[in-house]
């Protein structure tokens, strides 16, 4: 009996040891490698949840699942739901702790992420940023994305995307070529100088038709602000806002530009533009379906879209560089030098997180770093070299572009991408487009060739007009990050205001309130609407986003 209980003792003694040595086992990555790929040796299984991805029919059959199984040794499952759905979707599974091992494509609210994340539901990526070797390197190249994702209270909880294209982080704002050519004159340079096109444009009869009245000089409406951008440049405000337009002065001090100077000279020539009808008269209640049919019968001269040309006219690709040409910056007497705001690299809501009640944390932050890596980045946006794309050689921009394969029962390379690919940017976080990056670096000439102008339309006719000798690029006022007891102020006290600086803009320009006459009520108006608290908030976020911008993250926190 002795022995027997002795053996017994022995055994469980072993059983410890055992378990100690597989717990320690585990803690130094016995289930996952710390470098190297695969991932992990034996697959795991892991839970993803997400809205459903535009185009995609079933999960199942994308070609990035079966690639993270075989490459990095993580078998994804997924859980997709309607997009209108998500975010409540989203909410009811961190309230009632069921969160998926990780969301994908989340659209994450920043406020909501690192709220979550400081009450224990979302992992610190900050905590394991020695095995984040490539999003480090991402991260210390680009301090300003590090900067806006970094919480509050020091921790990264959710990863938004980068985009290094700078086709989408510069104003897409184009002018009618044919138009100047039909009235003898050229790009214009300053605002006066697109005064005088834009008055040239009214009186000519500048599309050639016959008809010398159907002309709208510049398109200004809803959705098609983006010359705002270029237009406030023009008087030393570099933004990516239109309404409520934050900036920093040299000293880091953050103010409100709209009740500035520099804002009623730009408001004084908006409004004489309209009031001689060289704006879009119906610039306040005009439907995107007018404005594509009116564009179609080629009526707008000038104006800046989200989209392209030739997407707002209903037509190809080849009409944008035969039609228009690109403005990146313009002057004026306040502003001498042109100048091109450039825009946040990082999105404004995180893509992926990770749940800290996931077995699997360590694989997935090191299946995350991996998505910063040429192949992640790849997989991401195209899916595998081989099987869902294949290399081309664009000879001008001497650079490889990914080809998209158009399979059996798709229509399209694009189509092969939402079906069959890559989930459709589910777990991407590199924006990849090294052919449109090419743009702003290939010889101008090679850019403005036939072939590249055909091929890339808007994107070659953004990046010809942001090379022009002389313009600078000046980053945009940053998207920054916020407490939650800051956010809740904020947001009612900016609702009130935005909504107000919004009518007041469209008072000025249609001239129901004279600029001159109405500009002290407005700048009275605007302080009193708890400008100054405002400001505090804004100024508290701004110098937390400057201290990790500038490598300070301790300050910050």
């Amino acid at each position: 009996m002795r022995n027997c209980k002795r053996l017994t003792a022995l055994l469980m003694a072993c059983a410890m040891l055992l378990s100690f040595a597989a717990a320690a086992g585990a803690e130094e990555g016995s289930y996952y490698n710390t470098e190297g790929y695969p991932i992990c040796n034996e697959v795991i299984d892991v839970t993803m949840a997400g809205p459903l991805p535009s185009g995609l029919e079933d999960w199942t059959k994308v070609v990035l699942i079966e690639n993270f199984k075989n490459d990095l040794g993580i078998n994804i499952t997924c859980q997709f739901y309607n997009s209108e759905d998500w975010s409540t979707q989203l909410t009811l599974m961190i309230a009632s702790d069921e969160l998926t091992d990780m969301v994908g494509g989340a659209g994450m609210n920043m406020l909501d992420a690192n709220e979550w994340g400081a009450e224990g539901y979302l992992v610190n990526f900050n905590e394991y940023r020695d095995m984040t070797p490539n999003m480090n390197k991402y991260l210390e190249q680009y301090p300003a994305a590090e900067a806006y994702m970094t919480a509050p209270d020091g921790g990264i909880y959710t990863i938004p995307k980068i985009s290094l294209d700078e086709t989408d982080r510069f104003s897409r704002t184009f002018i009618n070529k044919k138009w100047l050519a039909n009235v003898g004159m050229e790009v214009p340079k300053t605002m006066d100088e697109l005064y005088e096109v834009l008055k040239a444009f009214k009186e000519q009869d500048a599309n050639g038709n016959g008809d010398p009245n159907d002309e709208i000089p510049y398109l200004y409406a809803s959705g098609y602000e983006a010359s705002e951008r270029v237009l406030m440049s023009a008087y030393g405000i570099h933004t990516s806002e239109i309404n409520y337009i934050l900036q920093a002065d040299a000293d880091g001090k953050v103010y409100l530009a709209n009740t500035t100077d520099a804002y009623k000279e730009y408001m004084k020539w908006m409004a004489r533009a309209f009031s001689e009808g060289l704006i879009e008269q119906e610039a306040f209640v005009v439907e995107g379906t007018t404005i594509n049919d009116r564009a179609s019968k080629d009526l707008y001269g000038f104006y800046g879209c989200g989209s392209a040309p030739y997407v707002v006219a209903v037509t190809d690709i080849s009409y944008d560089a035969e039609n228009f040409v690109g403005v990146a910056a313009l002057t004026s007497e306040l502003n001498e030098t042109p100048t091109a705001g450039l825009a946040s690299l990082i999105s404004e809501t995180g893509v992926v997180a990770i749940s800290t009640t996931s077995p699997y944390k360590e694989a997935l932050v090191r299946m995350v770093d991996y998505m910063y890596t040429d192949e992640g980045e790849l997989a991401g946006t195209f899916g595998k070299d081989g099987q869902t794309f294949d290399w081309q050689h664009n000879d001008i921009l001497d650079v490889d572009v990914p080809k998209m394969r158009v399979f059996d029962d798709c229509a399209s390379g694009e189509e092969t991408r939402y079906k069959y690919a890559t989930l459709n940017g589910t777990v991407a976080l590199i924006e990849w487009n090294n052919d449109r990056r090419a743009l702003f670096t290939a010889p101008i000439e090679d850019v403005e060739s036939d072939e590249i102008l055909n091929e890339y339309g808007w994107a070659a006719l953004v990046a010809l007009a942001v090379r022009e000798d002389g313009i600078q690029q000046v980053d945009c006022f940053p998207k920054l990050s916020y407490t939650a007891e800051e956010a809740s102020e904020r947001a009612t006290l900016r609702a009130d205001l935005e909504n107000y600086l919004k009518q007041a803009k469209a008072q000025f320009m249609t001239g129901e309130i004279d600029v001159e006459e109405g500009w002290d009520n407005f700048v009275n108006t605007v302080n009193g609407m708890g400008l100054e608290r405002l400001i505090e908030i804004e100024q508290a976020a701004y110098d937390r986003y400057m201290a990790v911008a500038q490598g300070d993250a301790e300050s910050a926190a």
